[in-house]
């Protein structure tokens, strides 16, 4: 094998590295949404009523889904 050619082994391998990071990156981060979402779910249907808990649990959610759009939008432009 050349060294062109094992050059651009290196290459595939890395890019293939990324974009399965970037998957791992997006499959947590739709793991913790569900988490959060059903943590928010339960804030909701607590006894006694906790406001802030359910605003902070609505940040949470929100927050995640912001973030999963971005790595979803990331891999669409990078690969």
């Amino acid at each position: 094998m050349s060294s062109e050619e094992m050059t651009q082994k290196e290459i595939e391998y890395k890019v293939e590295s990324a974009k399965l990071q970037l998957q791992s990156d997006i499959l947590a981060t739709k793991v913790s949404k569900a988490e959060a979402e059903a943590e928010l779910e339960a804030a909701k249907h607590a006894y006694p009523l906790d406001a802030q808990m359910i605003i902070n649990c609505q940040w949470e959610v929100e927050s995640y889904a912001d973030g999963l759009n971005r790595l979803e939008s990331l891999m669409t432009e990078l690969f």
